[in-house]
């Protein structure tokens, strides 16, 4: 599957950063420094979390397997083309600054995103990120760190 899109969006070339979710997108409104993140299927990290509290916010529920592990995956991937349906965006299912900004409101900031979290109870690790032993469990799709530090 490739996206095609039309607007004003740069390659989905993933730039080297600790995230496989860093800016991949064009201009913001705001700080010439600052891009809105473009996130899609297989990304994961703090920005889709954001997305998925943003989207759940707004109604539009991710699931919670992937509001757990801060995975975009298909939950999380229908609840945005719901969102962009509902309000006049093309149904890509990748969040570009267009969707950002009528999630959060248009006078909204790249940076507002580290402000938004989950209820920490449930949704308060990021367990994609591939540092402090995380591991992926390939045969059930998941990402997991071991027990009190036992791998067993």
């Amino acid at each position: 599957f490739s996206f095609s899109g039309s607007g004003s969006s740069s390659s989905a070339a993933r730039p080297g950063s600790s995230s496989s979710s860093a800016a991949r997108s064009g201009s913001s409104s705001g700080s010439s420094s600052s891009k809105w993140p473009v996130l899609m299927d297989t990304d994961g990290g703090r920005e889709v979390h954001a997305l998925q509290v943003s989207l759940s916010q707004a109604g539009f529920f991710c699931g919670d397997d992937e509001m757990r592990w801060w995975q975009f995956g298909s939950s999380t991937g229908d609840a945005l083309k719901t969102f962009q349906a509902c309000n006049g965006l093309p149904e890509s299912g990748v969040s570009d600054e267009r969707t950002w900004l009528k999630l959060l409101g248009p006078d909204a900031k790249p940076e507002d995103l580290e402000a938004i979290h989950g209820d920490e109870s449930m949704y308060g690790d990021d367990m994609s990120a591939p540092h402090e032993g995380a591991v992926w469990l390939l045969g059930e799709q998941r990402w997991s760190r071991p027990v009190n530090g036992n791998s067993s």
